[in-house]
């Protein structure tokens, strides 16, 4: 990525310098994110598409105000509101944004909003004590490249087509926009109301299958979903998390009873602002 780091380490906006008495107007300063999609995963109609780089202000009180708000929060979209808020492209619709360039935004407004260290109360894996540790957000920033496993293929169109080792059906994968992530979440919290069973990784194969052996539509995917073999299943969600660019959700802490290193989960939600 291009140094974003430095952008948010030693940023001089010219917007800062204050303009002639007479005309004075107070402006947020603004700095640009580098996306880890580089926008080579976007179709031709989107805005974003080829774009790499996104402009962003600095988080103000306006934006505190949004991660407060209890609405947006009870409605799961209280980030979404935060990235149309310091967006300054306002053609850049959230929902048609890939999830790793939301994390990407989102992990650069909480270093200019609060700083890079990041607190987290663990409990250790090994010893079982609870321990305080500190993660620095600027590794987030760092894009984990795509890695495809033996015998994927990247289509032109972006998506990337995997064969299944027992089946041998043909699968295409697409990564996932922000609407995407919206709609799975409203099926499992649907389905959680009205006691159903959840079908989490049933829902979560569907979020991201664009198609099996050329069939597209839900009912052929579904069908295919609960007719594949485990096997196969596990397959596709263990290559799936790195056929597409990414920005990295865990960082490396270490116990500070015993000293193991393990890894700690970083949450892209409301909570990410607001940790303790």
């Amino acid at each position: 990525m291009r140094n974003n780091q430095e952008r948010l380490g030693d940023f001089k906006p010219e917007s800062a310098e204050a303009p002639a008495a007479a005309g004075f107007k107070f402006v947020t300063p603004t700095f640009f994110v580098d996306l880890p999609s580089k926008g080579k995963l976007y179709s031709l109609d989107n805005p974003l598409h080829g774009v790499e780089s996104v402009e962003i202000r600095e988080m103000t009180a306006r934006e505190e105000d949004i991660l407060y708000n209890r609405s947006f929060i009870d409605k799961g979209i209280v980030l979404d509101r935060l990235l149309e808020s310091i967006i300054v492209n306002k053609s850049y619709v959230i929902s048609k944004m890939l999830i790793m360039d939301k994390n990407a935004l989102l992990v650069a407004a909480r270093i200019s909003g609060y700083g890079n260290v990041y607190p987290v109360n663990l409990q250790c894996a090994d010893c079982g004590s609870e321990f305080d540790a500190e993660i620095d957000l600027n590794n987030l920033l760092k894009t984990e490249e795509a890695v495809l496993p033996e015998g994927a293929e990247i289509l032109e169109s972006g998506l990337v087509k995997l064969t299944l080792p027992k089946t041998k059906w043909q699968v295409i994968v697409k990564p996932l926009l922000g609407g995407d992530q919206a709609r799975y979440q409203k099926i499992i919290d649907t389905k959680r109301k009205n006691n159903l069973p959840e079908n989490v990784l049933i829902e979560t194969l569907r979020s991201f299958i664009y198609s099996v052996n050329d069939a597209v539509s839900d009912s052929e995917i579904y069908q295919a979903i609960d007719n594949m073999p485990a096997v196969d299943s596990k397959f596709l969600r263990t290559s799936y998390g790195t056929c597409f660019p990414s920005v990295s959700t865990e960082a490396d802490v270490v116990c500070s009873v015993c000293d193991t290193a393990q890894k700690a989960e970083v949450p892209f939600n409301a909570n990410f602002f607001w940790s303790k």
